[in-house]
C-alpha cells in the first residue's frame, strides 16, 4: 500500500450500474459517492464495480483504501461525474 498512488481516470455507467477505471486499485479498495461509502466490487486493478448504482451530475468520487482494521491506508484523487 502506497507505493503506487490510486487514481481514478473515469466513471461509466452500464445497465444501472457504474464501473469506476482508474489505476491501483485493490481487494481493500471501496468508493465513496460524496463522502459515503457504497458497495463496492473489485474486478481488477483498473477497474471497480458499483452495482445497482447511479451517478448524477457533479457527483464526487473518491477511491479509499483500508485495511481490515478500517484504518485508511491510501486514497484516490476526487473525480467529478459528469453526464456525456
Amino acid at each position: 500500500f502506497g507505493i503506487h498512488p490510486i487514481r481514478i481516470h473515469g466513471v461509466r455507467a452500464v445497465g444501472g450500474s457504474l464501473y469506476i477505471t482508474g489505476e491501483h486499485f485493490t481487494a481493500f479498495s471501496h468508493v465513496q459517492i460524496n463522502g459515503f461509502s457504497v458497495e463496492t466490487v473489485f474486478i481488477d486493478e483498473n477497474t471497480l464495480l458499483l452495482p445497482d448504482t447511479a451517478a448524477d451530475e457533479s457527483d464526487c468520487f473518491t477511491v479509499v483504501q483500508a485495511g481490515a482494521d478500517g484504518i485508511v491506508l491510501g486514497e484516490s484523487n476526487s473525480y467529478i461525474f459528469t453526464e456525456s
